[in-house]
Protein backbone atom coordinates (compact mmCIF):
# COMPACT_ATOMS: atom_id res chain seq x y z
CA UNK A 1 0.00 0.00 0.00
CA UNK A 2 1.32 3.42 -0.95
CA UNK A 3 2.29 5.62 1.99
CA UNK A 4 -0.16 8.34 2.91
CA UNK A 5 1.29 11.82 3.31
CA UNK A 6 0.06 14.23 5.97
CA UNK A 7 -1.09 16.68 3.30
CA UNK A 8 -3.30 14.05 1.67
CA UNK A 9 -5.25 13.43 4.81
CA UNK A 10 -5.56 16.94 6.27
CA UNK A 11 -9.08 17.48 5.05
CA UNK A 12 -10.20 14.02 6.08
CA UNK A 13 -8.67 14.37 9.53
CA UNK A 14 -10.31 17.72 10.07
CA UNK A 15 -13.66 15.99 9.65
CA UNK A 16 -12.63 12.73 11.38
CA UNK A 17 -10.03 13.48 14.09
CA UNK A 18 -10.52 10.05 15.65
CA UNK A 19 -9.67 8.09 12.50
CA UNK A 20 -6.29 6.94 13.76
CA UNK A 21 -7.80 5.71 17.01
CA UNK A 22 -9.74 3.18 14.96
CA UNK A 23 -6.91 2.45 12.52
CA UNK A 24 -3.65 2.92 14.47
CA UNK A 25 -1.57 1.14 11.81
CA UNK A 26 -2.16 4.10 9.50
CA UNK A 27 -0.78 6.58 12.04
CA UNK A 28 2.83 5.57 11.41
CA UNK A 29 2.39 5.61 7.63
CA UNK A 30 0.92 9.08 7.70
CA UNK A 31 4.04 10.73 9.06
CA UNK A 32 1.84 12.61 11.51
CA UNK A 33 4.07 11.63 14.41
CA UNK A 34 7.26 12.98 12.79
CA UNK A 35 8.50 16.36 13.95
CA UNK A 36 10.52 17.41 10.85
CA UNK A 37 8.97 19.38 8.01
CA UNK A 38 5.59 19.50 9.67
CA UNK A 39 3.15 22.25 8.82
CA UNK A 40 1.19 24.20 11.40
CA UNK A 41 -2.00 22.72 10.03
CA UNK A 42 -0.74 19.18 10.46
CA UNK A 43 0.56 20.06 13.92
CA UNK A 44 -2.88 21.34 14.86
CA UNK A 45 -4.49 18.09 13.69
CA UNK A 46 -1.95 16.05 15.64
CA UNK A 47 -2.68 18.07 18.77
CA UNK A 48 -6.38 17.50 18.27
CA UNK A 49 -5.71 13.78 17.93
CA UNK A 50 -3.75 13.76 21.18
CA UNK A 51 -6.53 15.71 22.88
CA UNK A 52 -9.12 13.23 21.68
CA UNK A 53 -6.95 10.36 22.92
CA UNK A 54 -6.75 12.02 26.34
CA UNK A 55 -10.52 12.57 26.39
CA UNK A 56 -11.20 8.95 25.39
CA UNK A 57 -8.80 7.73 28.06
CA UNK A 58 -10.53 9.86 30.71
CA UNK A 59 -13.96 8.69 29.55
CA UNK A 60 -12.77 5.09 29.81
CA UNK A 61 -11.46 5.69 33.33
CA UNK A 62 -14.75 7.34 34.32
CA UNK A 63 -16.75 4.44 32.89
CA UNK A 64 -14.55 1.97 34.73
CA UNK A 65 -14.98 3.89 37.98
CA UNK A 66 -18.76 3.98 37.48
CA UNK A 67 -18.79 0.23 36.82
CA UNK A 68 -16.83 -0.46 40.00
CA UNK A 69 -19.24 1.73 42.00
CA UNK A 70 -22.23 -0.09 40.49
CA UNK A 71 -20.77 -3.50 41.37
CA UNK A 72 -20.03 -2.39 44.93
CA UNK A 73 -23.51 -0.89 45.30
CA UNK A 74 -25.10 -4.09 44.03
CA UNK A 75 -23.03 -6.15 46.44
CA UNK A 76 -24.12 -3.91 49.32
CA UNK A 77 -27.77 -4.17 48.28
CA UNK A 78 -27.49 -7.97 48.17
CA UNK A 79 -25.95 -7.96 51.64
CA UNK A 80 -28.79 -5.71 52.86
CA UNK A 81 -31.41 -8.10 51.50
CA UNK A 82 -29.64 -11.07 53.09
CA UNK A 83 -29.68 -9.25 56.42
CA UNK A 84 -33.41 -8.53 56.07
CA UNK A 85 -34.13 -12.13 55.17
CA UNK A 86 -32.29 -13.33 58.27
CA UNK A 87 -34.56 -11.18 60.46
CA UNK A 88 -37.48 -13.43 59.54
CA UNK A 89 -35.90 -16.57 60.90
CA UNK A 90 -34.01 -15.36 63.96
CA UNK A 91 -36.81 -16.95 65.96
CA UNK A 92 -40.04 -18.74 65.14
CA UNK A 93 -41.73 -16.54 62.48
CA UNK A 94 -44.48 -14.40 63.95
CA UNK A 95 -46.45 -11.22 63.45
CA UNK A 96 -43.65 -9.42 65.28
CA UNK A 97 -41.12 -10.85 62.78
CA UNK A 98 -43.05 -9.36 59.87
CA UNK A 99 -43.39 -5.97 61.55
CA UNK A 100 -39.69 -6.00 62.42
CA UNK A 101 -38.83 -6.79 58.80
CA UNK A 102 -41.11 -4.00 57.57
CA UNK A 103 -39.48 -1.45 59.87
CA UNK A 104 -35.96 -2.57 58.94
CA UNK A 105 -36.70 -2.46 55.19
CA UNK A 106 -38.23 0.99 55.47
CA UNK A 107 -35.22 2.29 57.39
CA UNK A 108 -32.57 0.55 55.28
CA UNK A 109 -33.86 1.91 51.96
CA UNK A 110 -35.27 5.25 53.22
CA UNK A 111 -38.80 4.45 52.07
CA UNK A 112 -41.99 6.23 53.04
CA UNK A 113 -43.72 3.01 54.03
CA UNK A 114 -43.17 -0.75 54.06
CA UNK A 115 -45.76 -3.21 55.28
CA UNK A 116 -47.84 -6.30 54.63
CA UNK A 117 -51.48 -7.11 54.08
CA UNK A 118 -52.54 -10.68 54.78
CA UNK A 119 -55.54 -12.13 52.98
CA UNK A 120 -58.21 -14.02 54.88
CA UNK A 121 -61.66 -15.39 54.11
CA UNK A 122 -62.82 -14.73 57.69
CA UNK A 123 -65.86 -12.58 58.40
CA UNK A 124 -65.48 -8.89 59.18
CA UNK A 125 -65.82 -9.42 62.93
CA UNK A 126 -62.96 -11.91 62.89
CA UNK A 127 -60.81 -9.61 60.75
CA UNK A 128 -61.45 -6.69 63.10
CA UNK A 129 -60.44 -8.89 66.02
CA UNK A 130 -57.21 -9.95 64.31
CA UNK A 131 -56.30 -6.34 63.54
CA UNK A 132 -57.10 -5.30 67.09
CA UNK A 133 -54.76 -8.01 68.38
CA UNK A 134 -51.85 -6.38 66.59
CA UNK A 135 -52.98 -2.92 67.63
CA UNK A 136 -54.19 -1.94 64.16
CA UNK A 137 -50.55 -1.53 63.21
CA UNK A 138 -50.41 -0.16 59.64
CA UNK A 139 -47.30 -2.27 59.02
CA UNK A 140 -49.48 -5.35 59.00
CA UNK A 141 -53.20 -5.61 58.32
CA UNK A 142 -55.61 -8.42 57.60
CA UNK A 143 -57.87 -7.76 54.63
CA UNK A 144 -61.07 -9.38 53.41
CA UNK A 145 -61.76 -10.93 50.03
CA UNK A 146 -63.61 -7.75 49.08
CA UNK A 147 -60.70 -5.48 50.06
CA UNK A 148 -58.34 -7.67 48.05
CA UNK A 149 -59.99 -6.36 44.86
CA UNK A 150 -58.33 -2.97 45.44
CA UNK A 151 -54.93 -4.56 44.86
CA UNK A 152 -53.36 -5.45 41.49
CA UNK A 153 -54.28 -8.78 39.92
CA UNK A 154 -51.67 -11.20 38.68
CA UNK A 155 -48.75 -13.20 39.97
CA UNK A 156 -46.00 -10.68 39.32
CA UNK A 157 -44.71 -7.60 41.08
CA UNK A 158 -46.62 -4.45 40.16
CA UNK A 159 -44.55 -1.28 39.91
CA UNK A 160 -46.08 2.18 39.96
CA UNK A 161 -43.95 5.13 38.91
CA UNK A 162 -46.84 7.42 39.88
CA UNK A 163 -49.51 5.99 42.19
CA UNK A 164 -52.85 7.56 41.32
CA UNK A 165 -54.90 6.34 44.32
CA UNK A 166 -52.46 5.59 47.18
CA UNK A 167 -55.25 5.37 49.76
CA UNK A 168 -56.51 2.19 48.09
CA UNK A 169 -53.50 0.21 49.28
CA UNK A 170 -52.04 2.60 51.88
CA UNK A 171 -55.21 3.67 53.72
CA UNK A 172 -53.71 4.38 57.14
CA UNK A 173 -50.50 6.10 56.08
CA UNK A 174 -50.06 9.79 56.88
CA UNK A 175 -47.11 10.21 54.51
CA UNK A 176 -47.84 10.93 50.87
CA UNK A 177 -46.96 7.80 48.88
CA UNK A 178 -46.30 8.63 45.22
CA UNK A 179 -44.53 5.53 43.92
CA UNK A 180 -44.98 1.91 44.94
CA UNK A 181 -44.04 -1.72 44.50
CA UNK A 182 -46.72 -4.28 45.34
CA UNK A 183 -45.51 -7.87 45.51
CA UNK A 184 -47.97 -10.79 45.83
CA UNK A 185 -47.14 -13.30 48.57
CA UNK A 186 -48.08 -16.78 47.42
CA UNK A 187 -48.20 -20.39 48.55
CA UNK A 188 -48.17 -22.13 45.19
CA UNK A 189 -51.41 -20.79 43.65
CA UNK A 190 -52.88 -19.55 46.89
CA UNK A 191 -52.59 -15.83 47.60
CA UNK A 192 -51.36 -15.15 51.13
CA UNK A 193 -51.22 -11.40 50.91
CA UNK A 194 -49.11 -8.53 49.60
CA UNK A 195 -45.73 -7.02 50.37
CA UNK A 196 -46.14 -3.25 50.08
CA UNK A 197 -43.32 -0.76 49.52
CA UNK A 198 -44.10 2.92 49.09
CA UNK A 199 -41.82 5.84 48.29
CA UNK A 200 -42.56 9.52 48.69
CA UNK A 201 -40.55 10.30 45.56
CA UNK A 202 -42.35 9.89 42.24
CA UNK A 203 -40.49 7.48 39.97
CA UNK A 204 -38.69 5.63 42.75
CA UNK A 205 -40.22 2.48 41.30
CA UNK A 206 -40.72 2.14 37.56
CA UNK A 207 -41.63 -0.45 34.96
CA UNK A 208 -38.67 -2.54 33.85
CA UNK A 209 -36.57 -2.15 37.00
CA UNK A 210 -34.93 -5.27 38.41
CA UNK A 211 -37.02 -6.82 41.18
CA UNK A 212 -35.20 -10.15 41.59
CA UNK A 213 -33.94 -9.42 45.13
CA UNK A 214 -37.30 -8.03 46.19
CA UNK A 215 -39.09 -11.15 44.93
CA UNK A 216 -36.52 -13.40 46.59
CA UNK A 217 -37.23 -11.64 49.90
CA UNK A 218 -40.96 -11.94 49.25
CA UNK A 219 -40.60 -15.70 48.74
CA UNK A 220 -38.95 -15.90 52.15
CA UNK A 221 -41.81 -13.84 53.63
CA UNK A 222 -44.30 -16.32 52.16
CA UNK A 223 -42.41 -19.20 53.79
CA UNK A 224 -42.36 -17.31 57.10
CA UNK A 225 -46.13 -16.75 56.92
CA UNK A 226 -46.76 -20.44 56.28
CA UNK A 227 -44.50 -21.41 59.20
CA UNK A 228 -46.19 -18.82 61.41
CA UNK A 229 -49.65 -20.20 60.64
CA UNK A 230 -48.49 -23.77 61.10
CA UNK A 231 -47.02 -22.92 64.49
CA UNK A 232 -50.21 -21.08 65.55
CA UNK A 233 -52.32 -24.06 64.45
CA UNK A 234 -50.21 -26.48 66.48
CA UNK A 235 -50.43 -24.20 69.53
CA UNK A 236 -54.24 -24.03 69.45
Amino acid sequence: MQSISPEDIVKFLEENPGFFLEYPEQLKKSGLMEDHNISSKILNIRNRLFEKMREDRQNLLNALEDSIKTVRNNEKIEDDFDMLENLLFENIPSIQSLIKLANATESKFSLGFVGFTLCTTAKKEKIDKLNNQIGNNPKLRYISKEERKKYPNGNKTSLFEKLENPKHVFPDITKKINSAAIVPLKDKRRLLGFFLLGAEKTGHYYEGMNTDLLEKLSNSVSIAIKLMRLYEKNQS
